[in-house]
């Protein structure tokens, strides 16, 4: 789900922030993938938290207008 960001930042923004959104998710997606080897429910903690993201963060990154909103809800859902 991260990934999307860094795709729209190298479509929309500069290579800068591209590399900044891709270190983002790496991290990120490595901070998970070991919280999910020790307590799998931090899979649906992150996905609620990647919702938050998209509220508060995602409106402000390139993305269309109709994708935080519709993204943030999907991760209410799944998450919880």
């Amino acid at each position: 789900m991260l990934w999307i960001y860094a795709g729209v930042r190298l479509g929309v923004g500069t290579t800068s922030q591209a590399a900044w959104e891709a270190l983002f998710a790496l991290v990120a997606g490595g901070i998970v993938q070991a919280a999910m080897l020790r307590w799998p429910p931090a899979v649906g903690i992150t996905i609620l938290g990647h919702g938050v993201y998209e509220v508060l963060i995602g409106p402000h990154t390139g993305v269309a207008q109709w994708y935080p909103p519709l993204c943030g809800a999907f991760d209410l859902v799944v998450g919880a």
